[in-house]
């Protein structure tokens, strides 16, 4: 980057700060379309991918009976700990979410209450515990269930089998990853 580089990027910034929030955006906009493939496009394509799994629950968990319907914070509690079925505690929970202990021991009460998760005492260590989803066999539970089954039928036509295998296994290593990011 030569001088006049320097000066032209210098000059962008202060532009940035001299305009008003609507300007700001379009800026931001502009210099987020210089980011080239893969960057833009993976996060591009995982904010779909979770725009349209979010629509997707919530039109489910929406047409339910009250007793059936949870939130969508409590849904995402209940992902959570079913992705890593067994290996989180309430302390481990709390520390890998960044939220104090109290709060998700509220919030683990509440789903534990309710019936959907439990929690299991660790043979050696009797303080510990850790949290399991039940296991339910409701209307709610199955129209999810369905609808996952519905996308990987569709996927499989399109893909085929051994597509599909490496798919599970790319979403594997992401959820790998992002697991062991420390923030």
């Amino acid at each position: 980057m030569n001088n006049t580089d320097n000066l032209e990027a210098k000059n962008d910034t202060t532009n940035i700060a001299n305009t008003d929030d609507t300007d700001v955006a379009n800026k931001i906009s502009d210099l987020n379309k210089d980011i080239t493939y893969p960057d833009r496009r993976f996060r591009d394509m995982m904010c779909k991918f979770q725009h349209d799994i979010s629509i997707n629950d919530i039109q489910i968990l929406n047409k339910h009976k009250e007793k059936d319907k949870i939130s969508m914070n409590s849904r995402m509690y209940l992902e959570i700990i079913a992705g890593r079925n067994g290996e989180y505690t309430a302390s481990s929970l709390a520390d890998t979410l960044h939220l104090s202990r109290p709060s998700i021991t509220q919030k683990l009460n509440e789903l534990e209450k309710k019936g959907f998760i439990y929690k299991k005492q660790d043979e050696n260590d009797k303080r510990i515990h850790y949290l399991f989803i039940v296991k339910k066999d409701s209307p709610l539970v199955k129209e999810f269930e369905k609808s996952d089954l519905d996308v990987e039928e569709k996927m499989i036509e399109k893909f085929g089998t051994k597509e599909i295998d490496k798919f599970y296994d790319i979403l594997e290593f992401m959820g790998n990853y992002y697991k062991n990011m420390k923030y």
